[in-house]
Order: C-alpha cells, then sequence, then structure tokens
C-alpha cells in the first residue's frame, strides 16, 4: 500500500471549485483520477452524449503527489487510483463560490483509500479549517477518445462573444445549429417535430468571422449539438476571461470545446451532434444490427465517449460506449 495521493492548490481553488460548477451542469458523478502529468476530473451526461473533463498539471498545484512513487512501474496503469463521487457532495464543498474567494485562503484535497473518502480541508481566515469527508467508489477510467488537430473547422472565440449569442436563445432551448462557411458563421435554435412551425420562435445570431480570434473554415457544414453543457463551460470561460477553441467536423460527429491555461490546466467538453439524413443512412449500411428508434426520436451520436477497458478484459477492440454502472 503507497501513500495516499494529496494536492495542495493556493490561490488556485477558485478555479477549481468553479470547475467543479461547470462539470455538475453536466453529469451527476464527478470521476477523480490522480496522474503523474496531472489530476483528472471527468463527468457525463445520463445520455452519454456530453463528456466534460479538467486537466490540472501538478504546476498548478502548490504541491502535487499522486501517489505514483511507490507503485512499480509496470503495475503502474492497473493500479492507478480511479474513483468517482457524487456531484451533489462535490457542490457542498464549493457551494458559494463568493464566499470561497473571500474566506478560503488554500485547499488541501487528499483520497483516502482505506475509508474510501475523498478529503478537502478549506483552510480559511482567522484559522479555521472546514473538513469535507466524502464517500467515493473505485472505477474504471472514464475517457473520450477525440482529435482535436485533426479537425477541418477550427474557432477560436472570447467566452464573452458567444456568451452574448447564446443570452438571445431561450432558458428551455434544448438545443442550437452552429452553421459555418468562409463569409459567416450563425447560430440559429434547432426546431424539431413541430405541426406548426409559425408557432414557434426562430432566433438567428449571425457572426462575422473578423469577430473571432481564429476562424479556419475547411467545410462548410452546420452541426446541432445541445446547448444546456455549452453554456456550463461558457461560464466557465467568461469568469475567468478566457478564450473558447472550437473543433468539429460535420454532422453526426463530435464537437469540442476547449480551453487551455498554458501549463496550469486543461477543459475538454465533448458533445455529441444530431447525425443528418444522409449520415444516418449511410451508419445504417455499416451496422450488421441495430435499435429501433421512435420516429419522433431524434438520432444523436455518441461516437467517441467510452470507457478505458482493462488489458485483461475480453473485447478490447470493440467499442464501449460509457456505461457508468460498475
Amino acid at each position: 500500500m503507497f501513500n495516499p495521493p494529496h494536492f495542495y492548490t493556493c490561490p488556485g481553488h477558485t478555479v477549481f471549485g468553479r470547475a467543479i460548477h461547470a462539470l455538475s451542469k453536466i453529469g451527476d458523478e464527478i470521476y477523480v483520477e490522480p496522474l503523474e502529468h496531472g489530476l483528472a476530473l471527468r463527468t457525463v451526461n445520463s445520455s452519454r452524449s456530453a463528456y466534460g473533463c479538467f486537466m490540472f498539471s501538478p504546476t498548478f498545484f502548490q504541491h502535487y503527489d499522486d501517489g505514483s512513487g511507490q507503485i512499480r512501474s509496470e503495475d503502474s496503469e492497473q493500479d492507478a487510483i480511479r474513483c468517482k463521487v457524487a456531484m451533489k457532495s462535490c457542490l457542498t464543498v464549493f457551494k458559494s463560490m463568493s464566499t470561497i474567494e473571500k474566506t478560503v485562503e488554500r485547499c488541501k484535497i487528499k483520497l483516502n483509500m482505506d475509508e474510501s473518502r475523498l478529503v478537502f480541508q478549506l483552510h480559511c481566515k482567522h484559522g479555521i479549517v472546514k473538513t469535507h469527508n466524502l464517500a467515493f467508489i473505485e472505477c474504471e477510467t472514464l475517457q473520450a477518445v477525440f482529435s482535436k488537430d485533426m479537425s477541418p473547422n477550427q474557432l477560436t472565440a472570447q467566452a464573452k462573444l458567444l456568451s452574448d449569442a447564446v443570452v438571445n436563445f431561450q432558458s428551455n432551448q434544448e438545443e442550437i445549429t452552429l452553421m459555418i462557411s468562409p463569409e459567416k458563421i450563425s447560430l440559429k435554435n434547432y426546431v424539431d417535430d413541430e405541426p406548426d412551425p409559425n408557432k414557434v420562435v426562430h432566433t438567428v445570431v449571425h457572426l462575422a468571422p473578423e469577430e473571432f480570434d481564429n476562424c479556419q473554415v475547411g467545410v462548410d457544414t452546420d452541426i446541432t449539438f445541445c446547448l444546456k453543457e455549452l453554456r456550463a463551460i461558457l461560464g466557465f470561460a467568461e469568469a475567468l476571461s478566457m478564450p473558447l477553441n472550437i473543433h468539429f467536423e460535420s454532422a453526426g460527429r463530435p464537437v469540442v470545446f476547449g480551453i487551455n491555461s498554458d501549463t496550469a490546466f486543461e477543459a475538454n467538453l465533448v458533445l455529441a451532434t444530431l447525425a443528418d439524413a444522409q449520415t444516418q443512412a449511410s451508419s445504417s449500411q455499416q451496422q450488421s444490427t441495430s435499435v429501433r428508434a421512435k420516429p419522433s426520436q431524434k438520432s444523436k451520436t455518441t461516437n467517441g465517449i467510452r470507457r478505458q477497458q482493462k488489458s485483461s478484459e475480453k473485447g478490447d477492440n470493440q467499442t464501449t460506449l460509457v456505461d457508468r454502472t460498475d
């Protein structure tokens, strides 16, 4: 048994707390995995169509120890600690970010493997220490397989630009469509199965390529994805005044929203997109078996979100969608 990994954040506990809040708008559980190259926080939504990950590098912490020093190198991958915690429990630690910013001076995080507890110690002003012991369950790695560098379409925009754009959509709007061409970039609300289109409010926001920090259009395309999860990462990026990178290919392929803070941390949100009729037909031909959906159901790809399988398990070559039941 090796020493429990522990990490100190100072003054990055506000950023850490905002990351928890962003992930809470995506999934109900948070997957914690201390690695040699940083601490990973991950989550996935109930329909497995949205995956969020924050990777905090060792330089983000005042002190970082992933506990790998006493693990034999050949066994380090299998013996690495992987656990998940109820999201509501994590939110109790960082319930009020305004209070955290005003009163907390540093935060100590520790994994107690003997008692299966994720421990947060908030060291506040006047010597006050608040300790939260959160129960966790050991699990496998939650991982999404995606490539950003190979995406033909890449956008970089200030978070405020995108926030000002999406604020025009109704709060209960589920999906929006991003339409991109070299001349224009537009966002519109997605309307599905409405018998009378005249009863629906249609909103379209046009943005000029010059408003973006980077606008690389390789393929003219329209992609439709969930707005709720986008708002989550936009809120995080805007609070830190950071730009948002968008990488995507075409309808039916995942879109990746990323934030990069040099060497401190990296955040990625992977969203499934609705497949168009041509993509659905092609996919149906390639699959020997399929599940028939109701005619009113939208077809949303979950391509790319997988649970990493141990090498000893069978079916390593099979694509496995996220399974949150261990």
